[in-house]
């Protein structure tokens, strides 16, 4: 059994039910997280079902669901499955065999695509450009090659230029862009001419070091991370007055706090099947009168008709 307990008083959230319980995320329980401090809160010290201030940093809160307790490390990150081959597509044909029967991949975090990747390096030596690349590569990762770009060594360049700074950038274009200018002299004076009819550029003798660079390919298995559990299989058509809901809700024993937060994961869930069913129509349609408080279409297949079920027989059974 799971225990979620308020951080301000120390006592036991209560546990509301999930009215989706094909979405494990939007389980809930009557209280308030703040994902800024990691602060957990009860509904006696906190108003829930709302953006409340959190008492101890003043962030707004969200509500105490599944999603939000995880990423604060107050419940585990459980049904993980983490798995490495040759490619992505490798891999997750792999997590899919390794899936518990009735759950399936509701996420995934790649970790490493598995693509070769290169690191370049340059240094005084080959030697030690390649040793520095070494150090930017995975212990395991298997490389693929290894290639001497350009190798060290002192050259003298002549460059034209009116003043040395121009000098030394012609100099170190000329050998390379890793190249270093030691020493530069002017060998011959240009001339400065006659407004401007005439003028010639200095000539400079440049001592160039051009560093060893040094290319190293190498490639690592594909990891990903994957979540598993129940997902929807359709869409959902969600139909409900505000008003109405809140009432039925509370006809069914739960508090106005309660009956607000659980509207709160009404819509939630509504965003969540958006997300995850691109290709699936769903849309929310207010209606009015007393005997339509709330009605749930489901659409299953294609090959199955709409069911619809008040939410009594679809979200709770009990009396």
């Amino acid at each position: 059994m799971e225990t979620i307990v308020c951080s301000k008083c120390g006592k036991e959230l209560k546990r509301l039910d999930n009215m989706f319980r094909e979405i494990p995320d939007l389980d809930l329980w009557n209280g308030n997280v703040c994902l800024a401090c990691k602060q957990v809160y009860c509904s006696e010290c906190i108003k829930v079902g709302g953006p409340t201030p959190c008492p101890n940093c003043g962030t707004p809160t969200k509500p105490a669901q599944r999603q939000y307790l995880r990423e604060i490390g107050q419940l585990a990150k459980q049904n993980i499955i983490e798995v490495e081959a040759e490619s992505l597509d490798e891999a997750r044909k792999k997590a899919k065999s390794q899936i518990p029967e009735g759950l399936d991949i509701i996420s995934e975090e790649i970790i490493s695509d598995g693509k070769p990747k290169t690191v370049k390096a340059i240094a005084d030596t080959t030697e030690e450009a390649f040793t520095k690349a070494q150090g930017d590569i995975p212990a395991n990762a298997h490389i693929l090659e290894k290639i001497e770009v350009s190798k060290p060594g002192q050259k003298v360049v002549i460059v034209e230029a009116f003043d040395e700074e121009s000098a030394r950038a012609q100099a170190a274009n000329q050998v390379g862009k890793t190249a270093i200018v030691n020493t530069i002299r002017l060998t011959i004076a240009g001339k400065q001419g006659f407004l401007g009819v005439g003028k010639k550029p200095n000539q400079y003798e440049a001592e160039v070091f051009q560093p060893a660079e040094v290319n190293i390919s190498y490639k690592t298995n594909a990891k990903i991370s994957a979540r598993t559990g129940k997902t929807f299989r359709g869409s959902l058509v969600l139909i409900f007055n505000e008003t109405h809901l809140l009432e039925e809700l509370k006809k069914l024993g739960m508090s106005e706090g309660e009956a607000y937060a659980s509207l709160l994961a009404a819509k939630q869930a509504v965003q969540t099947l958006s997300y995850n069913q691109k290709d699936k129509l769903l849309y929310t349609e207010p209606i009015t009168g007393d005997n339509l408080a709330i009605k749930w279409v489901i659409y299953h297949s294609p090959e199955q008709e709409l069911l619809r079920k008040s939410i009594d027989d679809l979200v709770y059974k009990r009396k």
